[in-house]
């Protein structure tokens, strides 16, 4: 059996103290349990689990993801140019009118990403977008109330209060009456054990925020969904040399579409659509206290929640694709099993007649972006 197990050393920490039971606590590092998906994440949630995200400096989050050098050489002075009153400058291309720098940059670290543009179905001349803003630790929007000749902004959005940050993905949509709904992702810290194990994982949940004011102002995060850490004890069959599967999920990628119900044509329906990854790896335990991981087993899948009260309440995810698995098993010796399928980027749609569809890349058996990818 101690062929099937892998040691990895440099990913395990042993703390000295002791619970009230007198086990010892043993620390699995969160960088290896979420190293199985993490190239395969959106790009906030990509550049805080590899330490890259200028916002992450210190705090919980820095102890579990160490910042790395994240050089801003030469970005103030361009920081500094863009405070003032923006210029609309002309577009080479006959095909719109212009080009219009939106965003405002408030440090030295002036970017602005993954944006989202909703038009208010009232009010043509209504525009929202939203953004991710290294400057701040929540999403962005910006509003414009005369067909984006103008806009006012920043405004925030804030994430659950017990989260430590919002993981990006801005995605912004309109009800029927006008009023604006923001769906991103934010992270927070969860304690779990295995066995005699202890550590600390991250954990992402989907929040979805509702401003009544057209996005000048938003209320607060109800989170549509939110996963948690999963560890079960093995059936001692006396084959399998593991003792417990440890499950890490992931959430990424959410996207939303608000359309009539179909039983209530007169009310609409939310609708979150996103990526879940979840990462199991086995577990045996070396004279009751070293951890010994096995190989893990990411499955990825789209699922989708709704709401049929405005975002107050949330239904249980529907599983949406099928659950594909991205896994390397067997020997070396026969060349092994090697299966890289990856589900990802959802995006839902709603009819005039409250038929919902839903599209997302598959990666097919090539892992993600190796030329094999259907819709």
């Amino acid at each position: 059996p101690a062929v099937w197990l892998l040691l990895m050393p440099t990913d395990l920490t042993f703390a000295k103290e002791r619970d009230g039971l007198g086990t010892s606590r043993n620390a699995l590092s969160a960088s290896y349990l979420m190293e199985p998906f993490k190239e395969y994440l959106s790009t906030t949630s990509w550049l805080i689990i590899n330490g890259l995200d200028p916002r992450i400096k210190d705090g919980p989050l820095s102890e579990v993801f160490p910042p790395k050098e994240f050089g801003t050489s030469g970005l103030s002075a361009q920081a500094g140019a863009a405070q003032g009153p923006l210029v609309p400058y002309r577009s080479p291309s006959q095909k719109f009118s212009r080009n219009i720098l939106v965003t405002r940059d408030f440090s030295p670290v002036p970017f602005q990403t993954e944006p989202s543009l909703a038009v208010d179905p009232k009010d043509p001349e209504h525009i929202l977008l939203g953004v991710i803003d290294y400057n701040f630790r929540g999403v962005t929007t910006y509003n414009s109330i005369d067909g984006g000749a103008t806009w006012e902004g920043p405004n925030q959005v804030k994430y659950p209060p017990d989260d430590l940050i919002s993981a990006g993905d801005p995605v912004l949509a309109f009800d029927r009456e006008g009023n604006a709904y923001i769906a991103q992702i934010s992270l927070a810290l969860e304690d779990f054990r295995v066995g005699p194990a202890a550590s600390t994982e991250v954990i992402s949940a989907i929040p979805v925020s509702k401003s009544k004011d057209g996005g000048t102002t938003w209320g607060e995060p109800i989170a549509s969904i939110r996963e948690h850490i999963d560890s079960k004890q093995l059936p001692d069959n006396g084959l399998n040399p593991y003792e417990y599967q440890l499950s890490v999920p992931f959430l990424d990628k959410p996207w939303i579409a608000i359309g009539p119900n179909k039983e209530d044509p007169s009310k609409d329906i939310i609708y979150v659509s996103y990526t879940k990854f979840v990462s199991h790896t086995p577990i045996a335990f070396l004279f009751d206290i070293m951890p010994f991981l096995g190989i893990p087993t990411t499955e990825s899948s789209i699922e989708l929640v709704k709401s049929e009260d405005y975002g107050i309440t949330w239904s249980e995810p529907v599983t949406v694709s099928p659950i594909v698995t991205t896994s390397i098993a067997g020997s070396l010796e026969d060349g092994g099993d090697v299966q890289t399928q990856v589900v990802q980027g959802s995006q839902p749609f709603v009819t005039p007649d409250g038929t919902l569809y839903v599209a997302w890349m598959d990666t097919t058996d090539d892992d993600s972006f190796k030329k094999r990818a259907e819709i």
